[in-house]
């Protein structure tokens, strides 16, 4: 796989950090927030946005709008923090419905996220989701 660049958006420092070491191939950058993740669109150029969801605030799917706006050549991996699974295809469908090329859910497990990442990256059916028979990820395009 080439080098990507690649924007990390989640409040919490700690899993930005996480990702970015999953991702310690390519070149990253961490923002905390829906402004600055806007802010850097406006910025750089990013083949690859990953996202946080923000299942209680509409505000998160709004962001994936308007980041999807800025760079319309962007992939988008949205990153789902439910807990129980209807949570996670609830919100899978409306991150896919705001413009996200794909979902992961949120987790410190690193193989689910690369799955979806390459999978998001490359534009695999989605039929490859039935590699993994749980819940973890889901694809948009067909």
């Amino acid at each position: 796989m080439k080098r990507l660049s690649i924007l990390i958006a989640d409040r919490t420092p700690e899993y930005c950090a996480l990702v970015s070491r999953w991702l310690s191939g390519h070149d990253t950058t961490r923002v905390h927030s829906a402004a600055e993740a806007l802010s850097a669109t406006r910025l750089l150029h990013f083949d690859v946005v990953v996202s946080a969801t923000l299942s209680d605030d509409p505000a998160g799917t709004d962001s994936i709008r308007a980041l999807k706006w800025q760079q319309r050549w962007t992939r988008l991996l949205a990153v789902v923090n439910e807990k129980d699974d209807d949570g996670v295809r609830r919100e899978f469908s409306r991150a896919i419905r705001s413009g996200a090329d794909a979902a992961v859910r949120r987790s410190n497990d690193e193989k689910p996220f690369l799955l979806a990442f390459r999978a998001c990256w490359h534009d695999v059916p989605h039929a490859c989701g039935a590699l993994n028979s749980r819940t973890d990820f889901t694809l948009s395009r067909v």
